[in-house]
């Protein structure tokens, strides 16, 4: 796989989001306008109001400039346009300066603001500690590891992702449990907040689920750890 250049970086405003533990290679990099400013609106084209784009967070795990020409045309040409104007690094770095950046937060990996959470999971952080040191057999009932890890799917450069198509659910029974309730608990908890608000979106949770959800926002933590450990 071709490495990612350092110097685009600076010059596509990209962000180092996961390295190989073992070499330090870069396995995966962040789009920092998605990150801290989101997707640009956009006019539609038989004159109707503006309308949001979606929130995806853009991940490379393939570091050709061509894909970065692409997604900055469709997601960011506003800033994009405005950030190729400026002429040193100091001066990009400070076109992306907020109080609180975006992409220093766990938030910055699963994306709140779509309907789909997504992230990228490093293999070693997936295979070695969540597949490995943190997996028990008896878990949820006997489950096998490869169902537990079935929510995890391998991709081409070997790292994986994972999505979440219920976030309401997720994140509600995330809270449940770190709130120190048992899996069982949490997901009967999410079930009466089903029955009294008739809310589809929060059917069918299950002890099982629960404990694949921990999985998942246990690969989430570990994954900005690494990230961080390795900036």
């Amino acid at each position: 796989m071709m490495p990612l250049n350092p110097k685009h970086e600076a010059q596509y405003g990209l962000k180092v989001a996961s390295r190989d533990p073992a070499s330090g290679a870069v396995m995966s990099s962040v789009c920092r306008f998605c990150s801290v400013f989101g997707r640009e609106v956009r006019e539609e084209k038989d004159g109707e109001p503006k309308r949001k784009r979606t929130t995806r967070t853009q991940y490379f795990s393939t570091f050709r400039t061509d894909l970065y020409d692409k997604h900055m045309l469709s997601a960011h040409p506003g800033k994009w346009e405005s950030y190729q104007r400026l002429l040193t690094d100091t001066d990009r770095e400070a076109f992306f300066g907020v109080t609180v950046p975006f992409q220093d937060t766990i938030h910055a990996h699963f994306e709140s603001g779509s309907p789909v959470l997504c992230m990228m999971i490093s293999k070693s952080v997936l295979e070695d500690v969540i597949g490995g040191l943190l997996f028990h057999p008896d878990d949820a009932e006997g489950m096998s590891k490869q169902r537990a890890l079935a929510a995890f799917e391998k991709m081409d450069s070997g790292d994986y992702r994972v999505q979440i198509k219920t976030a309401k659910r997720f994140t509600l029974l995330v809270k449940m449990v770190a709130l120190g309730t048992s899996f069982r608990m949490a997901a009967r908890i999410v079930q009466v907040v089903r029955d009294e608000t008739g809310m589809s979106v929060y059917t069918g949770c299950s002890d099982t689920l629960a404990s694949g959800y921990c999985r998942v926002i246990c690969a989430a933590a570990l994954q900005k750890l690494s990230s961080l450990l390795f900036k």
